[in-house]
């Protein structure tokens, strides 16, 4: 069983006892209704610091205990209780991170009694009143868990699935990192080529590698390098397998985003018309709509047995629009004047914060005189629109060119192909 840690042991860890210096203003806890304080609070050059465990356990305490008085402290404080001792907790050294849980029955004889989690508090609240409750979570998690493992089974391709799995590499793994986004171009016709090489230019560097796609003798794409260039360490190397039927069963990822050197396996499922990516520590579910990949569902579960968190994202059509959420709240989005994205077409990007459109970009693509794919960005500084990149299509309809500049930056991509 674990101890509950009281108000003095954690004298010597993380809190004063006495008279503090009034360094950060008091919030008094009143005697006569029990008080359950979260403490979220990280020391200002924290970069793992996550709010986002302080703001679930107090939705979750909300909803559990409505009798009860729920505070959350996200800002440094001095807690001060009207116990007879009057205990406090002093929360205020900025170069402290306080994440933990106090309840006080609301007596003035009673303890104040804390503990140094920041997960599982209604648990926790239930084990000092006798109570029954769960997080809401833990439920959502099981559920969550049990399609995990379902579809980690579910095999059942039709005629589309073998198109949709190239289409999945080619769009995400390939042309989201060539291009900078997966919506900008649609996977051109590879049938007659065995390999395809990207070359990074900027204005007075060098010439260098920056990612190769590889097509086997069935021409599936048989592996993907992303090269170190320019001042990114990132790089990956992945390799495809397949089945007898050519579908899509694994893919293999080594690579060294953020240095930070990993080896990942994807296996990969088929339910109809959607393909299902699987890990050790997350799924996938895409789908092809509207000439466009669409993430259907994504759930992300690393530290699970510690953080008991799952991470959501989806995206879908809707409106002309693609909408991107994480955890429920939209995003981003991509709206398009057509969905197919025939030439000439507009789009606007549109980033979101705390569900307020936070940046807004209008775009628009289309062929100019020499038949190559412009792009255009709409800038407040002039009220009109500016190219700021061209696609140069070669005439068996491949990239042969990009070139981009935006604020001074110069760059050009190369592609070489053999055949």
């Amino acid at each position: 069983m674990k101890k509950n840690i009281s108000l003095f042991a954690l004298l010597f860890s993380f809190m004063a006892f006495g008279s503090p210096k009034k360094i950060v203003n008091d919030t008094i806890i009143s005697a006569g209704k029990p008080t359950i304080v979260v403490i979220s609070i990280f020391d200002k050059d924290n970069k793992a610091a996550d709010p986002f465990f302080g703001k679930r356990e107090y939705e979750e305490l909300k909803n559990n205990f409505p009798e009860y008085n729920i505070l959350l402290v996200d800002e440094p404080a001095n807690i001060v209780f009207e116990t007879k001792n009057k205990d406090f907790i002093f929360a205020g050294n900025p170069k402290l991170t306080y994440e933990l849980v106090a309840f006080w029955d609301g007596k003035k004889d009673s303890p104040v009694k804390i503990n140094k989690i920041r997960v599982k508090l209604t648990e926790y609240i239930s084990s000092l009143t006798g109570q029954n409750k769960q997080s809401s979570y833990l439920a959502a998690n099981d559920k969550i868990l049990a399609d995990y493992n379902a579809k980690k089974l579910l095999f059942n391709p039709n005629e589309n699935s073998k198109f949709l799995a190239q289409y999945y590499i080619i769009t995400l793994l390939f042309n989201g990192k060539v291009y900078g986004s997966e919506d900008l171009i649609e996977p051109q016709d590879y049938s007659k080529v065995k390999s395809v090489s990207v070359y990074m230019q900027s204005t007075d560097g060098p010439n260098e590698l920056a990612f190769v796609m590889n097509f086997n003798p069935k021409h599936l794409v048989s592996d993907i390098l992303y090269a170190k260039r320019g001042d990114s360490e990132d790089t990956a190397f992945m390799t495809f397998s397949y089945d007898d039927n050519n579908l899509l069963k694994k893919l293999v990822m080594n690579d060294n985003f953020d240095n930070n050197p990993k080896s990942t396996v994807y296996t990969y499922g088929y339910d109809k018309d959607k393909l299902i990516e699987i890990s050790e520590d997350q799924y996938s579910v895409y789908s092809n709509q509207h000439k466009m990949l669409v993430m259907d569902d994504h759930f992300e579960f690393k530290d699970i047995e510690t953080d008991f968190r799952i991470s959501s994202s989806r995206e879908e059509i809707n409106d002309g629009c693609k909408v991107f959420y994480e955890d429920g709240s939209v995003v981003k989005t991509r709206c398009f004047s057509d969905l197919d994205r025939n030439l000439p077409y507009p789009y606007q990007s549109n980033l979101y914060e705390n569900e307020d459109s936070g940046q807004s970009a209008d775009m628009k693509i289309e062929k100019n005189t020499a038949g190559n794919i412009s792009v255009f960005a709409f800038l407040d500084t002039i009220n009109d629109y500016k190219e700021v990149a061209e696609i140069t299509i070669g005439e068996d309809g491949l990239t042969k060119q990009i070139k981009t500049h935006s604020a001074g930056q110069f760059y050009t991509l190369n592609f070489e192909y053999k055949y």
